[in-house]
């Protein structure tokens, strides 16, 4: 039939599933990577990327559980920067691999798991075409699925009641009462409280997916987990946990600056009027709080911001120079010694962080004090952490990073300490791989 007068040709979008499911694969391949020990594992998410000429990649990732469900879970993102790949790569401490080891992984897992009755997650309709055909061009690779020749079924952590029973009764019906292995709590419970409060449903799994950001209090829980998870533990601690969390309770109150409630009505005041202005380290900005300084001399808390300023926008001599002012003025105000200790210990100035520490225990270190607001403690307990990630006593860091975590107010200073800490959490790992 011929088309009618005036009639346009329609163009299909080309929207990214449509791109790779038709020219992802005319793209070479490029790095792949997996967990190191993704055989003994038995789970592992798989990526496998390819390169635009732009140098930009293409890329699939793969929750690949090798036991009995095979793709538990995929993604798929297109033209992204290499930094979006090796942030993920980072994140879940992934090695690199060949890809033939990636294909034999990933379609090994999809068609044991398909002899059982388990299908890929739907995504898998477009991440497939991330990867080669399935023929006799990729070699095949001797890896094991299941364990002799059976299928065992892992239950997740956040697999529920529900899934379990579906899964339960999959198997029974394809392989067959006693012709598999079930590790889990059929009567599995809800999320706890506290994993509830870090974790909404699903949340994780999205998380290890590289399909959501972590916040940073969930990256150290995720990295806690996975040291445990490969057969780490941490040596005992010099720190006193119990001390740590009694000063926590016992020592603090609810202001966040200053235990003074009157200095602390001031400094909210100020803050409400000016502290979206101020956040910047720029030259207009840093002399616009020299002015305010002059303005209010009693205020702390402009001299504290001040500090961060110069200390951000590198001016070290300035910083020092407005950090001995205030502390002259005003020997009480507590956070100017942390966050210099904090400072010191990142610039690798143990013996100086120390100093002005003073004792690994706030109520030694300032006995003249009785009660502590709550930004001091926290800042005190980062110092801490700062300090004993540098020095590479992960027990000590981990203790302060506890009371951080479980107390946690949104500051550069504690983020920064947390994910330090975290990063070098995960070279440990790496080095006893």
């Amino acid at each position: 039939m011929s088309k009618k007068k005036g009639e346009k040709k329609v163009i299909p979008l080309q929207t990214p599933a449509n791109y790779i499911k038709t020219r992802a694969r005319s793209l070479p391949l490029a790095k792949c990577y997996a967990l190191s020990n993704w055989a003994e594992a038995g789970m592992s998410l798989v990526l496998v990327s390819r390169k635009h000429v732009t140098g930009n990649v293409t890329f699939g990732g793969y929750l690949v559980d090798l036991l009995c469900l095979g793709i538990k879970d995929t993604f798929y993102r297109f033209n992204e920067a290499p930094e979006e790949l090796e942030s993920i790569v980072e994140n879940h401490n992934l090695q690199e691999i060949g890809y033939e080891t990636a294909h034999n992984i990933i379609y090994g897992a999809e068609a044991f798991a398909d002899d059982y009755g388990f299908q890929p997650q739907k995504d898998w309709a477009v991440s497939q075409y991330i990867l080669e055909p399935d023929d006799e061009r990729i070699p095949l690779i001797d890896i094991e699925f299941g364990s002799a020749g059976q299928p065992v079924y892992v239950a997740g952590p956040y697999d529920d009641e529900q899934m379990i029973d579906r899964v339960l009764a999959t198997l029974d019906r394809n392989a067959g009462p006693g012709n598999y292995e079930f590790i889990g709590d059929p009567d599995l419970d809800d999320l706890s409280d506290e994993e509830e409060d870090l974790f909404g449903p699903g949340e994780m799994e999205r998380i290890l997916n590289g399909e959501q950001e972590a916040t940073t209090h969930q990256q150290y829980a995720l990295t806690l987990g996975m040291l445990l998870s490969n057969g780490n533990t941490l040596a005992p601690s010099s720190i006193d946990q119990e001390q740590l969390e009694a000063e926590a309770i016992e020592l603090t109150g609810d202001n966040v600056f200053s235990e003074d409630d009157d200095l602390e009505i001031l400094i909210d005041n100020f803050r409400d009027q000016y502290d979206g202005v101020l956040e910047a380290t720029t030259p207009d900005v840093i002399d616009i709080i020299k002015k305010l300084r002059l303005e209010n001399p009693d205020n702390p808390y402009i001299y504290f911001r001040e500090f961060i300023n110069y200390t951000g926008s590198g001016q070290v001599s300035a910083a020092e120079e407005i950090k001995r002012t205030a502390r002259a003025r005003f020997p009480d105000f507590l956070l100017f010694d942390f966050i210099a200790a904090i400072a010191a210990a990142d610039d690798g100035r143990l013996e100086e962080a120390a100093l002005l520490l003073k004792s690994p225990y706030i109520n030694d270190a300032f006995p003249d004090r009785e009660l502590f607001s709550r930004g001091e403690y926290l800042h005190f307990c980062t110092a801490w952490c700062a300090y004993f990630t540098a020095k590479k006593m992960f027990p000590e860091a981990v203790c302060y990073a506890n009371i951080i975590v479980a107390d946690y107010e949104d500051s550069d200073f504690i983020n920064n300490a947390i994910v330090r800490l975290c990063q070098s959490l995960l070279e440990l790992i790496h080095e006893k791989e």
